[in-house]
């Protein structure tokens, strides 16, 4: 079924103002919002969105609530892998009957093969290790990045780089990171399972040697 039609189903529920699917990281990938939901909803609705995400990774629950006092809306979260689904309620909507309609659309968005593919780009990082970082490695990594569709990687060297490469990194939007440490295989290890634990899909990758010199 696709993405849209699912969250068509739970924006027919009686009192449901919208519906967003996200990532993990809360980049929003589709949404079904009423046109009779208020401007101010709809205006306060990326900041909603990430408070949410945020109160998901900390309080580590796969659903909760927030009522928003000044509109009267109640904000709920469903987590499930990699996904998020951001429901806006009406007063007095029934949230029994909400929870279990996100429950059935989490388990039919995981199996969208679209949905698989988009998330294979988004949570996709790739690590490569450099002794040392020149700007030429950062944009090289960058078109490798932009080659594959995805969006992060990260360099770990053993040597601080120089304000060139600090400037080329602030043009890169934060695609890409630089982290500095004496045993470059250790700290490997050590990203690899804590970005594997936030559900990245983590890949090595090596940067060629010619740097256009």
């Amino acid at each position: 079924m696709p993405v849209q039609d699912i969250l068509f189903e739970i924006n027919s529920l009686q009192k449901v103002g919208g519906s967003i699917l996200c990532t993990s990281k809360g980049e929003v990938i589709a949404k079904e919002i009423s046109p009779y939901l208020s401007d101010y909803v709809k205006e306060i609705l990326p900041g909603k969105i990430k408070e949410l995400v945020l109160q998901l990774h900390v309080m580590e629950e796969d659903f909760i609530q927030m009522n928003v006092a000044d509109t009267g809306y109640k904000w709920v979260a469903k987590k499930g892998k990699n996904l998020i689904i951001v429901v806006i309620l009406y007063p007095e909507c029934d949230l029994h009957l909400v929870k279990l309609h996100l429950d059935l659309a989490m388990n039919k968005l995981s199996n969208e093969k679209d949905i698989t593919k988009i998330l294979s780009k988004q949570i996709t990082l790739l690590i490569t290790m450099l002794k040392k970082v020149h700007v030429w490695d950062i944009i090289k990594l960058k078109e490798y990045l932009e080659r594959e569709g995805l969006k992060r990687g990260l360099i770990i060297t053993q040597i601080a780089y120089d304000n060139k490469v600090k400037d080329e990194l602030l043009n890169q939007d934060n695609m890409i990171e630089i982290v500095i440490s004496d045993n470059m295989k250790e700290e490997l290890k050590k990203l690899t399972k804590k970005f594997a634990d936030q559900g990245y899909i983590v890949k090595k990758v090596e940067i060629s040697a010619d740097r256009w010199m």
